[in-house]
């Protein structure tokens, strides 16, 4: 059967576990976002300082990750309406269990010619977007989402260590940036600290995009804002609008479907009643297109 080009071989450190014992989000990007050097290079492109681009990420969880797991990342092209996409599929490696994927749409119909060494494969129904899809976010200013009841939920400011090589930030410190901020607005639809400890629960993503909108450079001082925009028996889905404070721009977007788990038995638990109303009173409070 044909694969993938091996793009990536990792270790799960302790430091990229966050407070469920498993690989952060935002580790699982950077894993990512390596592999699509490495994929580049491999299949021969010829300019490494003049790589393809990929503005938007879209990653899905299938199976957890923890502390000392060995990973692997086999990566191809896939043909789609646009052009093509970038696919890579993360596995753990002594298992071979598919841990997550990251499809990448690239846009540019002629870049398979360009490198025919580059690997053109069908994509694995996992690897496509399920809960959340590509097309993309409308721009929006900050008043219009304030208005809309979108809640400040991180401020910070780019540092150069939040940069590739180039001087942007990277995907995975974007990523970060949003990890933080969802436990401010999980917190403010009632998933508390408490109501997690109370229950024995954790919250988490299920599958998670972004798109850069722009360079964003060191000293860009940051303001993601965040509200509801759905929510199902067992998840809800939220969108972080991210706005560079000095020019008052739109810098980035993205949006999260998340979960409750139980931590004993490691599965995705139903939103009792109580928390369903208030995901209906946020819901009906913030809306913008």
């Amino acid at each position: 059967m044909a694969q993938g080009i091996e793009t990536s071989r990792r270790f799960v450190n302790t430091w990229e576990c966050d407070e469920n014992s498993h690989l952060n989000v935002q580790f699982y990007y950077q894993y990512f976002e390596d592999a699509h050097v490495h994929f580049w290079c491999e299949a021969g492109w010829p300019v490494l300082k003049d790589l393809p681009v990929t503005q938007t990420h879209l990653a899905r969880f299938h199976g957890e990750l923890h502390e000392g797991d060995l990973t692997f990342i086999r990566s191809h092209l896939v043909a789609t309406d646009d052009g093509f996409a970038l696919c890579h599929l993360m596995y753990n490696a002594e298992t071979e269990n598919l841990s997550a994927t990251c499809w990448c749409p690239l846009g540019d119909k002629n870049i398979a010619a360009k490198i025919p060494a580059a690997p053109v494969l069908d994509a694995p129904d996992l690897a496509r977007p399920r809960s959340l899809d590509l097309a993309p976010i409308p721009t929006v200013g900050r008043e219009a989402v304030t208005q809309a009841g979108f809640i400040q939920t991180y401020r910070g400011v780019i540092k150069p260590i939040d940069c590739d090589w180039q001087g942007t930030a990277t995907t995975r410190s974007l990523i970060g940036f949003q990890s933080d901020a969802a436990g401010h607005f999980w917190s403010h639809v009632g998933l508390t600290q408490n109501w997690l400890e109370t229950n024995n629960f954790g919250r988490v993503a299920m599958e998670s995009r972004i798109s850069k909108l722009t360079v964003i450079q060191p000293g860009t001082p940051l303001l993601i804002m965040t509200a509801l925009v759905g929510y199902a028996r067992k998840t809800l889905t939220f969108r972080h609008y991210i706005f560079d404070v000095a020019s008052g721009t739109q810098v980035a977007v993205g949006e999260i479907t998340g979960v409750a788990i139980d931590l004993e038995k490691r599965r995705v638990v139903e939103w009792p009643e109580e928390i369903v109303a208030i995901f209906k009173s946020t819901l009906s409070k913030s809306s913008t297109s």
